[in-house]
């Protein structure tokens, strides 16, 4: 079956011929005349004369590949499991067997690509391993059909191709799913290289680039999913020539959502938070560096507002990883731990930034950011779009709203650093020797006001009430409450007082 990509009530269904609905399957006609091989010695029983097959795989002379072409509406494409390849130019009124010539007879043709880029341009896979014929047929024509060109070249000679497909987003870079793998070429073919990263040898059933991330389906009927493939639309001559190069993140949106960590037999789920890939030709040249600043900001000042370096651990949440062995694919979980800082590994890297300013600080607001790499003197910028949750946007939740919240949990996540910052205080003074009992006193009030004793509670103290305010204020997107704003003071004018108390012992 195969949905029209210019009318969706139109829909198509093969046999040994082409079905047509143009009322979302009420009615049908058929557009074609028979478009297989039609060879006599195949249209027997299969089975016979012992046991009959009835699972409806064994049907012969039958249409198996069916598309039409994205970029030109009534250009049709068929392919039978018996060889033949036709297309009509003329929405089904004429048809024409444009078989590559060498092209031997009797393969399968699994899959048919129209180019989403060029009109005139497809791409079929073919296999024949059923005949013991394990070669790779993989071809591509510019002119419907005339002429085509095999395109193998890096694909071993007994890896049977099953699927190939064009990425929507950049001419020419293909992919190919294999009867053992994963396969990518940056030059429309003429030449491939494994994307096998750490999917299983298998084989690959059918492959979708769907909002800029691959997914596959496998033998073993599984999915598996490559998030964000933008890197490899950028991956030109001059990125690979230099030492390092920081790629154009994809925008990312600003969700609260928390995935469910990998079991084994469960499901992957992808990390939430902007995706910051960099490239690594060459050792770095001292502390690597990834930076990360608002363009407009609440104050109008180009701020860092998050820094993760290769020798500084990434928070829960977020997710380092690199070099050519590391970058994975989804699928079924496997368990496992996480990088510990950023990548230093020669190859394509990533991180995972959780969108969340530094200390553990609230969620950043939808706006544009500047992305800073550096290592030694070398640095390059990108710019990442944040955009809002769209679901937001229907529950009346406004950009001002967040700004105004954002507002609140950075003065909740700074004074809640001063209250920790003021027990540390506390506590190195009460080590030294000499304190008078008075002021020992004094201090030790102080500090209970700030930290709950044990078995104290429903009475919690200063430090306590400022994480209860947070998570409050943390937990859900929505317009910050008069009482949350009031409270905060309260407790600011608190911490004030308890400030000058210490000052004031310590002098």
């Amino acid at each position: 079956m195969d949905v029209s990509p210019h009318n969706p009530r139109v829909l198509y269904h093969c046999s040994h011929v082409v079905h047509r609905s143009m009322d979302e399957g009420v009615t049908w006609s058929v557009i074609s005349p028979d478009l297989t091989a039609n060879e006599a010695d195949k249209q027997v029983i299969s089975g016979e004369p012992i046991t009959r097959d009835i699972t409806g795989e064994e049907v012969y002379s039958t249409i198996y590949a069916f598309r039409e072409a994205v970029r030109e509406p009534g250009v049709l494409w068929s392919g039978a499991n018996d060889g033949p390849v036709y297309v009509s130019r003329d929405n089904g009124k004429n048809w024409k067997n444009v078989t590559p010539a060498d092209l031997p007879p009797g393969g399968r043709v699994q899959n048919i690509e129209p180019s989403p880029h060029r009109k005139g341009a497809a791409y079929i896979a073919v296999y024949r391993y059923l005949l013991n014929d394990w070669q790779p047929y993989l071809y591509a024509t510019d002119d419907y059909g005339a002429t085509w060109k095999k395109l193998t070249d890096g694909i071993p000679n007994d890896n049977p191709v099953r699927v190939v497909r064009e990425d929507p987003d950049r001419e020419g870079l293909l992919y190919a799913g294999t009867e053992s793998g994963m396969y990518v070429s940056f030059d429309s073919g003429a030449h491939w290289q494994s994307l096998q990263l750490n999917l299983p040898v298998t084989p690959i059933t059918d492959i979708r680039v769907h909002q800029q991330d691959l997914v596959l389906s496998t033998m073993g009927r599984a999915f598996w999913i490559l998030d964000n493939v933008t890197p490899l639309h950028q991956l030109s001559e001059e990125v690979q020539a230099a030492n390092a190069a920081l790629l154009a993140p994809r925008a990312a949106y600003r969700t609260r959502y928390t995935p469910m960590a990998a079991r084994p037999g469960q499901p992957e789920h992808p990390p939430n938070g902007a995706h910051l890939d960099y490239v690594l030709a060459a050792e770095p040249n001292g502390e690597l560096k990834l930076e990360i600043l608002k363009l407009e900001t609440i104050d109008a000042t180009n701020k860092v507002i998050r820094t993760v370096t290769d020798k500084a651990p990434a928070r829960q949440g977020e997710r380092p990883s690199g070099g050519d062995g590391d970058q994975e694919m989804r699928g079924p979980g496997r368990g496992g731990g996480q990088a510990a800082a950023l990548s230093r590994k020669l190859g394509l890297n990533r991180f995972v930034w959780d969108l969340r300013y530094d200390n553990n600080g609230p969620l950043v607001v939808p706006g544009k950011y500047q992305i800073k790499l550096s290592a030694g003197e070398w640095s390059q910028t990108q710019t990442l779009t944040v955009k809002l949750d769209p679901r937001l946007a229907k529950d009346g939740v406004t950009q001002a709203d967040l700004a105004e919240q954002l507002t609140l949990n950075l003065q909740l996540r700074d004074v809640m650093a001063d209250a920790r910052k003021l027990v540390q205080q506390i506590d190195e003074t009460l080590k030294q020797p000499g304190g008078s009992e008075a002021a020992t006193a004094r201090l030790r009030e102080v500090r209970k006001q700030l930290v709950t004793a044990p078995g104290t509670y429903p009475q919690p103290m200063l430090i306590d009430q400022l994480q209860s305010l947070s998570r409050m204020a943390n937990g859900a997107d929505r317009k910050v409450g008069r009482s949350a704003v009031q409270h905060l003071q309260v407790l600011k004018k608190q911490l004030a007082e308890m400030q000058q108390t210490v000052a004031a012992v310590a002098h």
